[in-house]
Formats: structure tokens, sequence, C-alpha cells
């Protein structure tokens, strides 16, 4: 049983008796509350640390792509080095742990020699940059140190910690991804949308006369022109849309020799089911909404899904991207931490060895199964899709 309360800020608290918890009820509160906690955190970190700077971040991670929006450079710790019996045995334990097999005090000698070789930040590091706290998936408070902000990065490079940018670079962050490969995900979200719709033709019809009666002004919901909308990428593997969309409805004949009195009537012969069914055929393949608002309302009416005709594979999406990307990626989807040897060995594989191993993540359930994937991992792997299809 739980008893309520109130806050002195006037929230609502209910208390579990037998859990010992206490719950806040009203999210705003719960926000602020979180919020001043990680300021408080952030705090602690910089006077333990000794950074120039301490920021809390509300994101349960972070990786380049935050990094690169809030323009910070990056400097990491001076590592360590092993003497040869400390690499042996650093190899073998790191194998154990890839394995699984390793026990609790096998993964406490090897973070002990991971630490030697990740090194630490020296004073002139610390003096010239800062750091990141937040929590992370699994509750715990992460720093992310070693970020140098936009007016401190000609001190850093006068001090030798950080390399002196190329002439003529453009300030403007480089895109994750190549324009081909977010031409590739824009088709893919097309051909998602309209596979949904083609089980709502009363949306499909509604939506066409909503546009054909001029009430969207300049705007429309299909792409009512001589061309059609690109829905198939160039790289094709993984993507299965409805086949409606891409198998023609129209009898093979000749169109344009054809009497066409007589090829209505018996077009409308064949029933108004038969009839019914070509148009929303048609009317999907021809979705183009290019307003976020109403894109939004029919996703969620026709209850879109992307993954639901498209799985990430090596060729489609992961050796088009940088291996960075990839580390990021492998160690968000599997919820772990920078240090972890899961992680560590990872980064180390070659560009290719990484694509494969994720495409296996996404879609061989007998490498999940050996790898002992919790229904945590593979619900968020399941449900991943590159932010840019957002």
């Amino acid at each position: 049983m739980g008893e309520a309360a109130y806050t002195e800020a006037g929230g609502r608290l209910t208390r579990d008796l037998f859990a010992e918890e206490t719950l806040f009820d009203d999210e705003p509160i719960l926000a602020a509350v979180f919020a001043e906690a990680l300021d408080e955190a952030a705090q602690a970190v910089k006077a333990e640390q000794g950074w120039k700077w301490v920021e809390a971040c509300a994101e349960p991670y972070l990786g380049w792509y935050q990094i690169e929006e809030g323009k910070l450079a990056r400097v990491y710790p001076e590592p360590g080095v092993l003497d040869e019996d400390q690499q042996q045995r650093y190899d073998d334990l790191a194998d154990l742990a890839e394995g699984d097999t390793l026990d609790t005090e096998g993964m406490a000698e090897l973070a002990d020699l991971q630490s030697i070789l990740d090194g630490t930040y020296s004073e002139v590091q610390k003096a010239l940059s800062g750091a990141m706290v937040y929590v992370d998936h699994d509750g715990d408070l992460s720093v992310c140190g070693g970020l140098i902000a936009k007016e401190d990065r000609a001190a850093a490079e006068a001090a030798g910690i950080l390399q002196p940018s190329q002439h003529g670079k453009s300030d403007i962050a480089k895109p994750a991804i190549s324009a081909k490969l977010q031409d590739d995900l824009n088709r893919i979200a097309t051909g998602a949308r309209q596979s949904a719709v083609l089980d709502h033709p009363d949306l499909l019809l509604d939506l066409l006369a909503f546009q054909l009666t001029g009430r969207m002004g300049f705007r429309g919901a299909f792409g009512i022109r001589t061309e059609d909308v690109p829905n198939m990428p160039e790289q094709a593997e993984g993507y299965d849309p409805d086949p409606r969309l891409t198998e023609p409805a129209a009898d093979p004949k000749d169109p344009w020799n054809v009497d066409l009195v007589r090829a209505f009537r018996a077009f409308r012969k064949a029933g108004r089911d038969k009839v019914r069914a070509d148009l929303t055929g048609r009317l999907a393949a021809l979705l183009d909404v290019g307003d976020d608002k109403l894109g939004a309302l029919i996703d969620k009416e026709a209850k879109t899904g992307i993954r639901a005709v498209w799985t990430p594979t090596g060729s489609n999406f992961f050796k088009r991207v940088s291996g960075g990307y990839l580390d990021d990626l492998h160690r968000d989807l599997l919820g772990l931490k920078p240090e972890h040897p899961t992680v560590t060995t990872f980064a180390k594989l070659k560009k290719g060895e990484k694509a494969e191993r994720l495409e296996k993540l996404f879609g061989d359930a007998e490498f999940r199964k050996a790898h002992s994937l919790t229904e945590a991992q593979v619900k968020r792997i399941d449900a991943w899709l590159p932010d840019e299809m957002g």
C-alpha cells in the first residue's frame, strides 16, 4: 500500500510503505528535482576533478553529435603503457570478457589494466578544458571530460594539447552522413509511410479531397505530378515495402492507343473493391507530405513504422558512415560505459568488421542469443533509427 503526501513545493508524493521508496506524482517537479541534483553533481565533479568548467546534460547519453553541436573540441588522457606481461594478461582477460566468462575478480583486474591504458588528464589539459555530466541508461552518473570550448581553443593549441585547425576549414560541422545516404533514408521513410496508409483508404481519400478542393493552399499531401514520388533507395538491401507500391496496378496494355471509353467501362465493371484497391495503391505511392505536423498526424493514425519495412545492414547503412559513428552506436545500443571491455574491444576492430557485427546485432537471432543480449538491449536495437529519420 502507499500513502499520499505533498512536498513543500506543493507537489504530490506517493510513499510505498513496503518498498521503502517515494514516488513523485508531478512530472514537472520531478524534472526540476532531477535538474537540481544533476547541477549539484556537476559542481561536485568540478571541485573534485579540477576541470575549468563542468555542465550538466539532461540526456542519458553524450556522443559525438552533442559535442559537435556544442562546437567543442576534445582532448584525451595521456595514455599509459603496459609491459609485455601486462599486455598478455590484458588480452587474455579481454577474450574472457568478450565471451561473458570472466568472474568478478577478473573484471576488477581487467579494469585496473584498462585504467593504465586509458591514462590520466594532465593539469594543463584540465586547466583549459571542461566536462559534461549526465545520468546514463543504468542510472549511473557519468562524466565526459576533456571538452575544449571554442573560446579556449587558441590557448589549448598554444599549450600543445590540441592540434591547430586546418587553414580555411569551415566552422560548420560536417554532416554525420553523406547526402546520398540521407536521400536513401528519406526515401525509406517515405516508403514506410506509404506502406502504412495502404490499409487506410478512407484516410487517403479524405486527404485527396482536402487537397483537391483547395483547402491546403500552395501546400499538398500528394505528389500529383507527372513523375513518381521516390520510395526506392539506391541501396535496397534490407528494405521491403508493401508490394502494392511497386507492382503496377494497371493492365499491361498500351494506354496511348486504347479506346478510353471502352477501357473505362471495363475498368468500372471490375467492381467497387477492385477500383478502390487500385486507387488506394496509386494514392499511397503518390503520398509526399511536406508539412511535418500533418505528416505526424498521418503517421499516428496509420501507425507508420519505418523498421517494419527496413532493417539496417552493412551495405545499406553501416559501411556508409564513419568508424566513430559505429563506435558510438554500438555502445549506445548495448547501454555500456565507454570503458567496458566489450566497447574497447569493438573500437579496435576494422570498420568492415564493425559493420558486420552491427548487421548481426540487427538481423541475426542466433548471434543475439550467443551474446546473451538482454531484453532492454534487444528492444533498443529493434526500435533504433538514425536521427536523420526522426
